[in-house]
This record gives structure tokens, sequence and C-alpha cells, in this order.
């Protein structure tokens, strides 16, 4: 098999990542899927399946009103303004504009039976969060779907989501989901990531896109995180397109797009940080 710079495949990759000491590797499986996203690979199921949202709350960067009520004709202006009003079944829609980054989301709590959606509406044009250290940073949440979002511009991390530092907790965050998001353009060569994980359990990773990230970063970097799902995303030009350390285990890792050199794919610190 070829192994070239910008050589295009589609990799159907299953193997949970078990911690035999700090975060070790063991190889399941390693198939092929076509070279294109509509081949015919494993379902993706996600708490939110056959959920709706029980209300809307718009947001649009171009509101007029700083006393919007979060109807559609009336948006609220800002991010932070709609997180405060969220509540279990919600969905806050961004509407297509510029947003200003640098937003902290803490202790948001959707529940098993009516999720928090957070995002532009689907089939709109993305919202764009541009500049910043980061454009979201989401800290001790749970049941949260984050979706249709474009990111750009971030000088650190691209997305944050942690536990707070809250490590022994394992519910501290749990049951996320980060869909169809653009993350490009992010960091100043150090190690900045387009998605920073730290201490999740129970997420997926589906249909985003992540291009020109730090070259001393990752597309996705994950630090002591557990049972999650990668899926049907594609990576180019970055320093590796995912990161898997500090204790991660149970990573599901397949159907993604390599528009890169195949060896900085999957990275580990299985003892010397090496690259798989």
């Amino acid at each position: 098999m070829e192994n070239k710079k910008n050589k295009s495949s589609v990799f159907y990759l299953t193997y949970p990542l078990k911690s035999l000491h700090k975060a070790s590797l063991v190889l399941a499986a390693l198939l092929f899927c076509s070279s294109t996203f509509s081949a015919p690979c494993d379902s993706v199921p996600t708490f939110a399946d056959g959920k709706q949202p029980l209300r809307e709350i718009f947001v649009s960067p171009a509101a007029g009103d700083p006393a919007g009520d979060g109807t559609r004709a009336h948006p609220y202006p800002t991010i932070a303004h709609a997180l405060q009003k969220a509540r279990p079944g919600d969905a806050v829609r961004l509407l297509p504009g510029t947003y200003s980054p640098n937003n902290s989301v803490n202790n948001l709590a959707g529940a098993a039976d009516a999720p928090i959606w957070i995002g532009g509406e689907p089939g709109q044009p993305r919202p764009l969060i541009n500049g910043g250290s980061g454009a979201l940073h989401f800290s001790r949440v749970r049941y949260l779907v984050i979706e249709n979002i474009e990111v750009s511009a971030a000088s650190g991390n691209g997305v944050n989501c942690d536990d707070g530092g809250d490590y022994a907790e394992t519910n501290a965050t749990h049951h996320l989901i980060f869909r169809n998001l653009a993350i490009h353009d992010i960091g100043t060569g150090g190690n900045n990531d387009g998605l920073k994980l730290s201490g999740l359990n129970n997420y997926a990773v589906l249909n985003c896109q992540f291009d020109r990230v730090s070259a001393g970063g990752s597309g996705i970097d994950q630090v002591g995180c557990h049972h999650g799902l990668i899926a049907r995303c594609a990576f180019t030009d970055m320093g590796n397109s995912i990161q898997c350390k500090g204790g991660s285990e149970d990573i599901e890792i397949r159907a993604n797009h390599l528009r890169e050199d195949f060896s900085s794919f999957l990275a580990s610190d299985i003892q010397t940080n090496q690259t798989i």
C-alpha cells in the first residue's frame, strides 16, 4: 500500500484503546471501508436518536434588541445569554453570522430523555465563531449535542471540553456528541488542538472536519477519556490527527478520512508518546 503525503483514504478502524499502564493500545482490528463516506459502514447510535427539542432558543450576533426574548423574531444577542436560559430538552439555535469567541459553558446538563442541543440549525449555513483563544469551553457538562458550528482562527484550542479537574468523578462530564463541526486554522504552531477533550465519558465525535491545526497539536486530543467513538471525520494538515493519552481507554476510531501522511494519523503515549 502506498504511503505518500496528501494521499487520501478512508480508514475503517476499530480498536478499543485499553489502559495497560497509562494509555497502552490493544489493536483489535484494522479494516478498510470504501473511498467515500457513503460506504456501508456500521451505523452510529447515540443517546440523542429519536429525540426532538421541546423548545428552541434563538441567538443572532445581528440581534438589534439586547432585551430579546430568544424567539426567532427577537433572538438573544449572545451565546452566553441563551445558555443561561437553557434547560433539558431545549435547542439553542445559533443563527448564521459571526460570533464572539471565548465562550465558557459550565455545569450545563440535559437529561437522558431530554438532551440540550447547541449549534446552528440543521440544513442551514453554520454559524462562525472566529478568533480569540478558543471558541467554546465546556466544563462539567452532561447530555449535550454540540453541532453545526464553524470554528476558525483560535490562538489556543478550537473547542475544549473537560471535567473541571475532577479526575476522580467519572460522572463530571459525560454523554456528549460533537457533530458536523468544521474546525480550521487553529493555533500558533505549538501544542494547540482542534478539539481538546479531557476526562470525558461516553461521547462521540461524528462527521467533523479538521483543517490546518497547529503543527505541534492534534485534530482531536483525548486525555483521560473513556468510552468514546470517533467516526466519519476528515483531517488535513496538522501535527497528528487523533491523540489518545493520559489513561484514555475504550476509544473506537472508524471510517475517518485522512488527507495527510498515514504515519501521523494516531498518536498514543504507550510509553514514550510514540506515533502509531
